[in-house]
């Protein structure tokens, strides 16, 4: 019968869920898997699963050096019943007692589906040789064939330490053949330093009462190299219990002692900068909801101990302003509904310390997940944020304080310049020239074009940027109203992207607007004709920016120059184009009167076009 039949089964002896389903989906099926979670006397479950194969938790294994192992190897009738140990790398090393306790073999966590099979049926086929030994003929080969299939390195001497046996895996590590070793001293071999002056002595004396000893020390390779290595020592004994040698198993631990040591200096690295940073840095186990890790930044920042967070983990929250407490109402640490995406890392909260101060916190935090992609840490770093806090709020009621003052300027501004033109209006009114008094007009037109830019920035959300559609509309209403007398036979057609323009500029394009605008109102529909005069402002690229301004009126003289023009209107926009907006103006070849104006503008934009014709109300 293949060794895969479900008649195998195979009992579980795990504490850890996550590890039970792992090993349920790589084992069930072929084999019929039973699962404990706690270690139980040996016997009983034995007798009550019949179990053709162990797998047991290395933690739930060891307790009291392997006992429970020990137990069901002095059984017969579970002397030959495959076991297998699960450890994770760290615990790899005693694992080595287990097999001298009796254990078959180990895993080594993470495994994978494919060495999980392929050490059970290892350990199967080691049992199913053990059946089939009926000499000693057959034990001798079947032990050599075992050590030459140990991961480990095994060594075997004499009572006078001359060596006796080695396997494959003894010859590669320290890179001597075999027939050269076999009958010379072991120190041909290595030579061992041991870690501490005592070692020595100690395992002397384990040898000699217990006989076995397992430890760490160094081995120097006749090539000089140095490796770090687990030996566990046995002494080995006739049927007479006599003593007849020593077998040795080595493990090379050389590469995991370089890891332990890198590993300790991060620690140490993140140690001190954890130690002497000003923010606390906080480590929590996810699962206990108990700080495993607070640095002494805690105490300067909230004047507690942090012997009390490691004990009462929400101790600190006593100390969270009333008015503040409700911000503790969202999980400040996760729970089963967490997902990166609903989880607020960031907090800002006051606290009353014991001497009544009132600090400013802000509290920053986040998971750390393992494999499977589930949290089971959270760290924190929590910053005393007072003076920054501080510092913000006068900085804000500064900007506050200097808006409203901008405001009241723009409006002072705005009032001067409406009694500057009742003055002018007032002026007027005395006068009876008509050619002076057109001449205050269209002076008061300008300056009403520019109190409407300091009307619309004292009752802007925005102080540094006008709207222009909106300011345009108002401009164009109000000389609408005041130059045109029959308001029914001219229509005015307002097409304007929704551009925001600074201050200068608007009051530039305002004037520009207030004399052509002025002019078609004035000149371009003589004798009672009809017509339409039309605005329209648009943005052609990221910062050009296009002013058109036309009629369908009887036209400017065939010899118009507008650099030779002698009225003050048209010379007035040509330099404020040229010369303040830096752009570019031209007079198209339309009916009636046209004009394009080209400008550069390092707005904000949204294109909002629209078509208003405009009459008086």
């Amino acid at each position: 019968m293949p060794l895969n039949a479900p008649r195998y089964h195979i009992l579980l002896i795990e504490s850890r869920v996550e590890v039970q389903a792992q090993l349920r989906q790589m084992l069930s099926p072929p084999y019929h898997l039973t699962v404990v979670s706690k270690r139980p006397r040996a016997l009983d479950i034995i007798d009550r699963c019949q179990p053709d194969l162990i797998i047991i938790e290395l933690s739930l294994a060891e307790v009291n050096q392997f006992e429970w192992v020990k137990n069901i190897r002095q059984t017969s009738t579970t002397a030959k019943l495959p076991l297998l140990l699960l450890a994770t790398e760290a615990a790899a090393d005693i694992c080595l007692k287990g097999l001298s306790a009796g254990a078959t073999d180990y895993m080594i966590e993470p495994v994978s589906k494919a060495e999980c099979l392929v050490r059970i049926k290892g350990a199967f086929d080691l049992e199913e040789q053990r059946k089939n030994i009926t000499s000693e003929a057959n034990s001798c080969q079947f032990l050599t064939m075992l050590l030459k299939k140990l991961p480990e390195a095994v060594v075997a001497t004499d009572l006078d330490y001359h060596i006796i046996y080695l396997n494959k895996k003894a010859e590669n590590l320290y890179g001597m053949p075999i027939d050269k070793v076999i009958g010379q001293p072991l120190k041909t071999l290595y030579q061992s330093h041991w870690l501490q002056p005592e070692d020595e002595a100690i395992a002397v004396k384990s040898l000699a009462t217990i006989g076995e000893w397992y430890g760490e020390n160094k081995h120097v390779c006749h090539d000089g190299q140095v490796l770090s290595i687990f030996t566990s020592v046995r002494v080995l004994r006739n049927q007479k219990q006599e003593p007849i040698g020593l077998v040795f198993v080595l493990r090379d631990i050389t590469q995991l002692k370089c890891l332990e040591l890198a590993l300790k200096e991060s620690e140490l690295h993140l140690s001190h900068i954890a130690e002497n940073i000003r923010e606390a840095f906080w480590i929590m186990d996810f699962v206990r909801q108990k700080f495993v890790y607070v640095s002494p930044a805690y105490e300067q920042i909230f004047q507690l101990s942090r012997r009390s967070l490691y004990r009462h983990a929400w101790d600190w929250t006593r100390l969270v302003h009333p008015d503040d407490r409700h911000l503790l109402n969202q999980p400040l640490f996760l729970d089963k509904s967490w997902t990166e995406s609903n989880y607020n890392a960031c907090l800002e909260y006051r606290i009353i310390r014991a001497d009544g101060s009132v600090r400013w916190i802000r509290d920053r935090r986040f998971p750390i997940q393992n494999a499977l992609g589930q949290p089971y840490r959270i760290v924190g770093l929590i910053e005393d944020w007072t003076e920054q806090k501080q510092a913000s709020q006068q900085i804000k009621a500064a900007l506050a304080e200097k808006e409203v003052l901008l405001r009241e300027l723009h409006h002072r501004v705005k009032n001067n310049l409406q009694i500057i033109s009742g003055l002018l209006y007032l002026q007027s009114y005395h006068l009876n020239n008509p050619e002076i008094t057109s001449i205050l007009k269209a002076s008061r037109d300008r300056i009403e074009s520019m109190a409407h830019i300091h009307d619309q920035l004292c009752r802007s959300q925005n102080l540094s940027r006008i709207d222009l559609g909106r300011y345009i509309q108002t401009l164009a209403r109000h000389l609408y109203s005041s130059l045109c007398a029959s308001q029914d036979r001219i229509n005015l057609l307002l097409k304007i992207d929704s551009i925001e323009l600074n201050p200068n500029l608007a009051i530039y394009c305002g004037l520009i607007i207030n004399e052509l605008l002025s002019n078609s109102l004035k000149y371009a529909f003589p004798d009672q004709q009809t017509g339409t005069i039309g605005i329209h402002i648009y943005r052609e690229s990221t910062q050009i920016i296009v002013l058109k301004i036309w009629d369908t009126g009887i036209g400017l003289p065939d010899d118009f120059n507008l650099n030779t023009c002698h009225s003050l209107g048209l010379p007035l926009v040509h330099q404020l184009v040229t010369a303040q907006l830096r752009g570019t103006i031209k007079q198209l070849s339309e009916p009636g009167t046209a004009f394009e104006i080209r400008f550069a503008n390092g707005g904000t934009h949204s294109v909002n076009d629209y078509l208003l014709p405009i009459h008086s109300s």
